[in-house]
Order: C-alpha cells, then structure tokens, then sequence
C-alpha cells in the first residue's frame, strides 16, 4: 500500500511540474534575431558570401548572399543591394534584391567566359567594404 501511494504522489509531482514548465514555455516571449529599429545601417558590421567560389562557365551558377545589419548586428530591411564585378563578364540574377526583415539580399551569379572575378555589393552608392572573389573555369 505504501509503495502504491508513493508512486501515485511522484505521478501526481511529475505531472504538476510538467505542467507549469509548459505553462511556462509558452507564456515566454523568445525572440531569436532582431530587427532594426531605425533605417540605418552599418557597411562594416554588414556581410557578403558566395557559395559556392567555384563553378563551370555557361553552366553553373554561384549564390551570394549579402546581410545588410546595423551597429547592432540586426537587419536592416527594405534596401536595394547592387552587385557588380571586376571585371566585367559576370551576369547577376537578382533573387531577392532588396533586404528582407532579415537583412538578407540574394543574387545567383553566372557567366558566359572563364575567369576570376571580385564581386562587390553596395547600397545607396555605398560599397561594402568586403568583396568576395569566385572563379568560373
């Protein structure tokens, strides 16, 4: 009888615990990745990569992604990111041009020669500081 009433008041200590870690759970407000608050930007805490850096000419295509954030490392939506290459030969594929509440911008990249190209992303006139070199062969 005692071993009975022992397991029936764990039983009853267990369910009461998951029921306030739940309660709990889901009365909690988590936020993962903010978003900025202003429309101001930071080129220096802002990122680009490319994945991958090396591809067939005609064929294959390279995906950069470019996160415009600010001081804070939160993005900053709502911006037009422009590419470009030097030199000259690579074709962009705007995917997603302007940043989402991520800060994120897309581009595919192709082209139709082989080469090594530095590809630079800017906004508003302002070009970032970091570039990222691909290679078509």
């Amino acid at each position: 009888m005692k071993t009975r009433t022992l397991l029936l008041t764990l039983l009853l200590v267990f369910l009461a615990t998951l029921l306030i870690l739940v309660f709990s759970l889901t009365r909690a407000r988590t936020i993962f990745f903010g978003r900025a608050s202003g429309e101001t930007y930071s080129l220096t805490n802002s990122y680009v990569f490319a994945s991958p850096l090396s591809a067939r000419s005609v064929s294959e295509k390279i995906r950069v992604t470019v996160f415009l954030l600010d001081d804070k490392g939160r993005g900053v939506s709502g911006k037009r990111i422009n590419l470009a290459s030097a030199p000259i030969g690579v074709n962009f594929v705007s995917l997603q041009a302007d940043t989402d509440k991520m800060g994120q911008a897309v581009y595919d990249l192709t082209s139709p020669v082989a080469g090594q190209f530095v590809i630079t992303a800017s906004v508003e006139g302002a070009s970032f500081p970091q570039t990222v070199t691909v290679r078509f062969e």
